[in-house]
């Protein structure tokens, strides 16, 4: 290889290219600062929360999951309602409770809401700012 010239790998080429097809910018975050409802239910979106950033679906979390999905809920859970819950993709004890708090709050007449499991109604519920 010689001086001065970048060899851009296949993967690194890929999520370049994911990333400009998304509208994110150079370091990941997302190109336009606001835009519409997030994506739930499987569908794919880029995320706009500041401190938040995340490009993908919304499938269903729950305790005992442990995964990217589940760590963009418990940063939702920080930065969008004021919660302290590690962020570590880890759906335990903490980020239960805390999403049954969010729950409560989005839906204090709807008892039957407060699972503590994220679907598509607390998706919602999380990206709401508190």
């Amino acid at each position: 290889m010689r001086r001065g010239h970048i060899v851009l790998t296949k993967k690194l080429a890929l999520g370049l290219s994911t990333a400009a097809l998304l509208g994110l910018g150079a370091l990941g975050t997302p190109a336009v600062a606001a835009g519409p409802a997030p994506a739930a239910g499987g569908q794919i979106g880029v995320m706009t929360v500041p401190g938040c950033v995340y490009a993908g679906t919304h499938p269903l979390v729950k305790s005992g999951d442990n995964n990217r999905h589940v760590k963009h809920a418990q940063c939702l859970l920080n930065v969008r309602h004021g919660y302290k819950v590690d962020q570590d993709g880890a759906f335990g004890p903490k980020t239960k409770a805390a999403v049954i708090k969010a729950q409560k709050r989005c839906y204090p007449n709807s008892p039957s809401q407060w699972d503590g499991i994220v679907g598509n109604m607390t998706w919602a519920c999380l990206h709401k700012k508190y």
